[in-house]
């Protein structure tokens, strides 16, 4: 076993910075030299944290847009949900013996959600002699200077005018 030669694990690696450690001496101090350096350099991470607070700034503004329509649809739903009632209830007061209360201009205010929602039915002029528009109107101010919902619906005309 004494003539078997050691074979060095490792292959010979000719460029001057190799991976094994090297050691210099320079004004007395001992600096510890890896192979070639590795890692980034100044620019390419001030390049990376720029895109990364752009594509950042991207997905917050996005966000913020989105919390602003969900709102925004929140209420116009409710508003559509009391315009719904409103015509509901107008269909009702039509066909029974208060029929001549639907079809004067009506207005009142109903919470809904905890906030207060003004609601506005008017009696459309028109020629039809059969039918009678009348138009909901709805907004969250009281003196109607801002509608969220406008919607016209149709009334059996009131039985007074069929004669």
């Amino acid at each position: 076993m004494a003539n078997m030669r050691q074979v060095n694990p490792t292959p010979f690696n000719p460029t001057p910075f190799s991976s094994t450690l090297l050691r210099h001496r320079i004004y007395g101090r001992s600096i510890h030299l890896q192979g070639p350096q590795t890692g980034f350099t100044l620019l390419e991470v001030m390049i990376a944290l720029a895109i990364f607070a752009m594509a950042s700034l991207t997905v917050m503004q996005v966000s913020g847009t989105t919390l602003s329509h969900q709102a925004r649809l929140k209420e116009r739903m409710l508003g559509d949900w009391l315009a719904d009632n409103q015509s509901a209830l107008l269909y009702l007061q039509a066909g029974s013996r208060e029929s001549a209360l639907a079809y004067q201009t009506q207005q009142g205010e109903t919470v809904v959600d905890g906030q207060p929602w003004y609601w506005r039915t008017r009696a459309v002029e028109g020629d039809n002699r059969t039918l009678q528009a009348m138009d909901i109107e709805i907004s969250r101010k009281a003196d109607f200077s801002a509608l969220l919902v406008t919607r016209r619906i149709w009334l059996p005309a009131p039985l007074a005018e069929l004669r």
